[in-house]
């Protein structure tokens, strides 16, 4: 008899012949957050109001509190900074709000306007501002 022990490789198995892993476990699944847009409120508001609630409604889209917003990157305006792609779906929310997910020609806009919430809010408010002149 040999000092060592033989190991027999079992060729059909899939499994590993020296140690069983576990099965791997499923990504977590993303939680899709509901953001309700009150139309009626959203055109009542000023730029500053505009800020608030987009600040918020960016908080509850991050799954983060305001504050925690506040505390980051922010602007030279004095507002939340954000990227241009979190501005896009800013607009296109209030914009599904009044029934024009377009609210905005982001084509025709200065890029720093979507740098910041407060630039969105200036957006979205001369936008608004437009629909009612155009619809008076």
């Amino acid at each position: 008899m040999s000092e060592y022990p033989t190991i027999r490789v079992v060729t059909e198995n899939t499994r590993s012949p020296f140690f069983e892993l576990p099965p791997a476990a499923p990504p977590p699944r993303p939680r899709r957050v509901l953001v309700v847009v009150d139309a009626a409120r959203i055109d009542s508001l000023d730029v500053d109001g505009l800020v608030e609630e987009l600040t918020t409604m960016l908080a509850r889209l991050k799954n983060r509190t305001t504050n925690e917003l506040l505390a980051g990157d922010i602007a030279p305006d004095g507002s939340v900074a954000i990227k241009s792609l979190i501005a896009v779906c800013l607009v296109g929310t209030v914009g599904k709000a009044f029934g024009q997910p377009r609210l905005v020609n982001l084509a025709q806009v200065p890029r720093d306007d979507l740098r910041s919430v407060r630039g969105v809010a200036r957006l979205i408010r001369a936008a608004l501002d437009q629909h009612r002149r155009g619809a008076a």
